[in-house]
């Protein structure tokens, strides 16, 4: 296989893998994952607000997704380590669901966007940008757009 085709097939897994533990993860709160290649197989950390529950009761849970990823994504020897964020305010994707989940329990979208940014914003960062599309108020679609800082 080409050196080029290597690189996009290793993206795509990457991309189905962070898609498949984003689905499967997401009430322990999944925010992201690192993929190291070893000689003796295939190291998979995955950080998450809730790590407790990657792992599940007596290993459970991490377990069956090692049997799944193993299964779906062909890997040798894989081996998932969970890790909890330290400081889930400066992660875009964890910021993203929890963004998502106070609109949909219907907070108005303006609310919820300043006070995520402000959470962001004292957490450390140096900017932030929040976008929110789609039918906000009305019948028709728009987008919104606060930024903070750089």
């Amino acid at each position: 296989m080409a050196v080029e085709k290597k690189f996009v097939q290793d993206g795509y897994v990457k991309a189905s893998m962070d898609e498949y533990f984003a689905k499967q993860l997401s009430r322990a709160g999944y925010g992201g994952m690192d993929i190291n290649r070893t000689p003796m197989g295939t190291q998979i950390t995955v950080y998450a607000e809730k790590p407790g529950m990657v792992i599940g009761k007596a290993g459970k849970v991490i377990r069956k997704l090692t049997r799944d990823v193993d299964r779906l994504f062909d890997l040798d020897n894989p081996q998932i380590d969970a890790q909890e964020v330290k400081r889930p305010e400066l992660n875009a994707q964890m910021m993203a669901s929890r963004l998502a989940s106070s609109i949909e329990r219907g907070w108005y979208f303006r609310k919820a966007g300043h006070n995520t940014m402000r959470a962001v914003m004292n957490a450390g960062a140096l900017g932030c940008e929040i976008v929110i599309s789609g039918k906000l108020t009305g019948a028709r679609s728009r987008v919104e757009k606060m930024v903070n800082g750089y």
